[in-house]
Parts: structure tokens; C-alpha cells; sequence
């Protein structure tokens, strides 16, 4: 993350920080509201399926309790510098993003120093994890739709047809293979 990205104390001010489209600012800072314990996260990402529950995910795996959670997502238009220009849907060239504050303790016994590092870099695997996975998405759907349009069985043609739906799976990889012997 270039050295130069301020992130706001407050989200009201997440507006004021330069993002570039491909891009996923994290900053993962002591809190003010107990120095000795207190953690602030903070993102701003495209928006996508599944950002909150990483984080937390993450925050959970490492001994963290969730203290507060903020999580907008506003659609913007940025400039080529990356500044915000317009908000709403409407605007040209808009899209979505998310805008997370996460409040959390430190795990009991460890100096919250020592956990900063640790939490920003898996933070950062697992949205890079996160983006490569939702970007792939619905090409996996539609690749689970094409073989089931090709099923042979009526029920294998069904569960395909309900694996492709979003509220019931998500892929998050896919391989394809051909079968050379029939097993005869």
C-alpha cells in the first residue's frame, strides 16, 4: 500500500482516499478507544460477495472479538487519480464499493503491537483470495449451467441446475476432465 494513503479516523471520510479500481486498501492500526487492547480495521475494496464474513473470519482465526462493525457501500465514480468525483448509481461510470471499519480487542494476553502485522497480512491474502474467487464466479455458474444443459440423467441435470444458482453454492474453483474409457 503506497505510503502516501491516508485513511480517515471516521468513515464520513473515507470519500477523501485515492483508490484505483483493481485495488484493495487495508490499514490495520491501534484503536483509540483502549490503547492497550483496541484494534481499528479498515478496507475499501470493490464491493463483492462475502467481504464482511472474510474479515471477520480472519479477525475470529486469530483471537480477535468483534467490538463494532461499520460497513457502507456506496456507489462511486472515481477519476483517473482515483479520487471520488460523484456518489449515487446514476453518476457515470459509477460502481460499488465497500467501505468497512471493524472495532475489535486484541486476543487476551498478547500485546496488541505484536497482532497488527499478523492480522494485515492475512487480511490482505484473504481478500486477494476473496477477489480472485468472486471475480470467477458466475463463469463457474455458467460452466456448471453448460454441463447440465449436456446431463444425460434428469437428476444429475436438476442438481447441476441448483448447484449454478447463487443462493445455494459457491464455487470457488472448477476443473475440467474427459473421460477417455467407458470402464468396460
Amino acid at each position: 500500500m503506497p505510503s502516501e494513503t491516508r485513511f480517515p479516523e471516521d468513515l464520513a471520510e473515507f470519500e477523501e482516499i485515492a483508490r484505483q479500481p483493481d485495488q484493495t486498501l487495508i490499514r490495520v492500526r491501534q484503536g483509540s478507544l483502549d490503547a492497550s487492547a483496541h484494534v481499528t480495521v479498515q478496507v475499501i475494496t470493490a464491493d463483492r460477495p462475502f467481504i464482511v464474513e472474510t474479515i471477520l473470519q480472519i479477525a475470529n482465526s486469530l483471537g480477535f472479538l468483534n467490538r463494532g462493525l461499520s460497513h457502507p457501500r456506496p456507489w462511486v465514480t472515481r477519476n483517473e487519480k482515483g479520487l471520488i468525483t460523484a456518489f449515487g448509481k446514476n453518476a457515470e461510470k459509477a460502481s460499488r464499493e465497500s467501505w468497512v471499519r471493524l472495532d475489535l480487542l486484541s486476543p487476551l494476553g498478547v500485546p496488541t503491537d505484536e497482532t497488527l502485522p499478523g492480522l494485515e497480512r492475512k487480511l490482505k491474502l484473504a481478500l486477494d483470495d476473496l477477489t480472485i474467487v468472486s471475480n470467477d464466479m458466475e463463469q463457474m455458474r455458467e460452466n456448471i449451467r453448460q454441463v447440465a444443459e449436456s446431463a444425460q440423467q434428469e437428476t444429475t441435470r436438476q442438481m447441476l441446475i441448483w448447484l449454478s444458482d447463487p443462493s445455494h453454492f459457491l464455487p470457488v474453483g472448477s476443473q475440467t476432465y474427459r473421460i477417455t474409457d467407458t470402464g468396460a
